[in-house]
């Protein structure tokens, strides 16, 4: 099996999108659009009218006013050619039974490929892996791109506050995965990868194409050079002075030079500093999850956020009028009793 692989954002549905040009959509093992599937608009195989209908109902009762299909259409704005992913991009490729059909698949000729993501490499069985062509993308814009296709907290219902857009920012993800995936490279030597810029590959298609021409050892490379589209480069690289952008650079430097173990040694260093608690991410009793910092300063800022999260809570019937605040906690900002005495939820409903 052929892998295209990198963190999520770094250009790896436009390489399948190449992939496809170069090799034929018959070697792809992927959904083109799998939110679409995801949606079950249509009566799937083995499903009954009965279930079908039942299922439908229960959509339309959870979300009447189609606000997820509606989020789905505007994401396809991001990826118009593609997404190119099925349950193997994130989690990894790994033996199943009922993936035996497609796991024999992975080792015929001739080699199928499919995209696994930085942190489903990290899981997947090297035995299925031929070759890894892997995307490395500057961490800015990787960060701008996840902004812009989420647009909002996960657990609010309302993508804007006074009329601007809530945005979650953020480079952590980016040296997260992509250590990960050093770890997968470190791990398995035998696996060949090609470490491609994606700047460069948008820049210079013909020359970049033809390298993973070379790399693979077969397709028509030329017209997957002419499938690049300059326009699609949507998420400049953009400067946020609120962002330490020190690891993700370096991270970003040595995978550029193909030194994994480097990427490893700079991920242990930054672990080994005090720990700033700051950038943690802490659970959120109240809300029933892990946050980030960005969430919380969104939580503390706007009340909108708050009555959101309360919203979320109240679905999930957690008793959040009880529960401290934790991040003031960890910050040393409260104590666990003071928390839940000044709770600052209680504002928007007072």
């Amino acid at each position: 099996m052929y892998i295209v692989s990198g963190c999520p954002r770094s250009g790896t549905s436009l390489t399948m999108d190449l992939f496809r040009a170069a090799l034929g959509a018959g070697r792809m093992i992927a959904d083109q659009f799998p939110q679409e599937k995801r949606m079950g608009t249509e009566q799937q195989e083995g499903e009954t009218d009965g279930m079908f209908s039942a299922r439908q109902y229960l959509q339309a009762k959870h979300d009447p006013d189609g606000k997820r299909a509606q989020r789905i259409e505007k994401t396809k704005d991001m990826n118009p050619n593609g997404f190119f992913e099925m349950e193997w991009s994130v989690r990894g490729i790994s033996y199943s039974v009922n993936q035996s059909k497609l796991l024999k698949a992975c080792k015929a000729n001739p080699v199928p490929f499919c995209k696994v993501v930085s942190q489903g490499l990290f899981r997947s069985d090297p035995q299925y892996v031929s070759k890894v062509v892997y995307l490395i993308r500057e961490p800015r814009a990787v960060a701008k791109s996840q902004e812009n296709l989420s647009g909002r907290f996960p657990a609010d219902d309302e993508p804007e506050f006074n009329g601007q857009r809530v945005k979650v920012n953020s480079v952590g993800m980016f040296c997260r995965v992509n250590e990960q995936a050093a770890r997968w490279f470190i791990a398995n030597p035998e696996v060949p990868v090609l470490i491609v810029n994606y700047d460069q590959l948008i820049s210079n298609p013909a020359d970049k194409c033809a390298e993973i021409g070379r790399f693979i050892g077969e397709g028509n490379w030329e017209a997957a050079a002419a499938r690049v589209d300059p326009d699609l480069k949507r998420s400049a690289p953009e400067e946020n002075p609120e962002i330490n952008y020190g690891l993700a650079d370096r991270i970003y430097r040595f995978i550029n030079a193909g030194n994994w173990p480097a990427v490893l040694d700079t991920c242990n260093q930054e672990r080994s500093q005090p720990v700033e608690t700051e950038s943690m991410s802490v659970l959120c009793t109240r809300l029933g999850r892990r946050v980030m910092p960005e969430e919380c300063a969104m939580c503390k800022n706007h009340e909108q956020t708050r009555a959101n999260f309360i919203k979320t809570a109240a679905g999930r019937k957690i008793d959040w009028a009880g529960e401290p605040c934790l991040r003031d906690v960890v910050d040393g900002a409260a104590t666990i009793e003071g928390s839940i005495a000044d709770n600052h939820w209680l504002k928007v409903i007072q």
